[in-house]
């Protein structure tokens, strides 16, 4: 019932922006490129379809490192490197996920 409140009644779409290795030669340079994902719908999967827009409305997944891997694997890790003092540790985001299992008998 939230996410109806907040996001509506779908389909829901993401956009991101992310920032790629070049298809150049030269290794250093990078292209922003966007990517629209297309949620399950609420129905099959309302579980994590709503923790995955909380996290993107929260900005959960800003700043967050991807790179491909076999050509057209997108792989997401935390951009961030490890925190020099404790301090630091307790001001770092997460990283997010979406651990929830869901069934859907058709």
């Amino acid at each position: 019932r939230i996410v109806l409140e907040k996001f509506g009644k779908g389909p829901h779409h993401v956009e991101l922006q992310v920032q790629l290795p070049s298809s150049s030669s030269s290794q250093e340079t990078t292209e922003f490129q966007t990517i629209k994902i297309e949620l399950a719908p609420l129905d099959m999967m309302p579980h994590s379809v709503h923790t995955f827009l909380e996290q993107v409305h929260q900005g959960s997944w800003d700043g967050t490192a991807f790179d491909v891997h076999a050509g057209h694997v997108l792989m997401a890790s935390s951009s961030s490197s490890s925190p020099n003092t404790e301090e630091d540790h307790h001001h770092q985001a997460p990283t997010p996920t979406v651990m929830i299992p869901e069934y859907n008998a058709r």
